[in-house]
C-alpha cells in the first residue's frame, strides 16, 4: 500500500480562498454601510424615526463619508445607484459562497488526511513494531508517524 505525499499547497489555497471570500463580503457590506451613513434625512425624522435629528450629517458622519469617498467606496456625489446596490449584494453573496467553499474544502482535506493517517496506522500494525501503546498514541500527526516508521526501518 503506497501512501501519497501530503499536498502542501492545499492549506495555502484554503487560506487564500478564505481571504478572498472575506474581502468580497466586507467590500459589499462596507459600500452599503457608507451609503447608509451618507443619506440625509429630513427635519423632524431621524434615520430610524426616533426624533428631531435631520437636515444633514453630523461632523463624525461627514468624516466617515469623506473617508468612504477617498477609498472609492462611495462615488464623489455620495449617491449609490440601484445598479451599485445590486453589485454590492453580488459581492457579499459571492464572498459568502467563497467562504462556504473554503470551509467544505477544509473538511475534505481533513477527511483525506485522516484517511492517510488510518492507512499509516494499518501499515505500522502490519510491521508488528514492538511499541508501547502509550508512546505510539503520542504520535498524533501524519508527519510524526511517518518519521517513526522511517526511524524503525533504519534501526531494524
Amino acid at each position: 500500500m503506497k501512501l501519497s505525499k501530503p499536498l502542501k499547497f492545499i492549506p495555502f489555497l484554503i487560506l487564500s480562498i478564505e481571504f478572498l471570500g472575506f474581502w468580497f463580503t466586507s467590500y459589499g457590506l462596507l459600500r452599503e454601510s457608507f451609503s447608509d451613513i451618507a443619506k440625509t434625512s429630513g427635519f423632524g425624522e431621524g434615520r430610524f424615526g426616533e426624533g428631531t435629528f435631520g437636515g444633514g450629517l453630523t461632523p463624525f458622519n461627514e468624516t466617515l463619508v469623506n473617508i468612504g469617498v477617498s477609498l472609492n467606496l462611495l462615488p464623489s456625489d455620495r449617491e449609490i445607484t440601484i445598479t451599485d446596490f445590486k453589485q454590492n449584494a453580488a459581492y457579499a453573496i459571492f464572498g459568502f459562497l467563497l467562504l462556504v467553499f473554503a470551509f467544505v474544502l477544509e473538511l475534505f482535506e481533513r477527511a483525506r488526511s485522516r484517511k492517510e493517517l488510518t492507512e499509516l496506522n494499518q501499515k505500522i500494525e502490519e510491521m508488528n513494531i514492538p511499541v508501547k501503546k502509550s508512546k505510539f498514541q503520542m504520535l498524533r500527526t501524519y508527519s510524526q508517524r511517518k518519521h517513526f516508521v522511517r526511524r524503525f526501518r533504519r534501526r531494524y
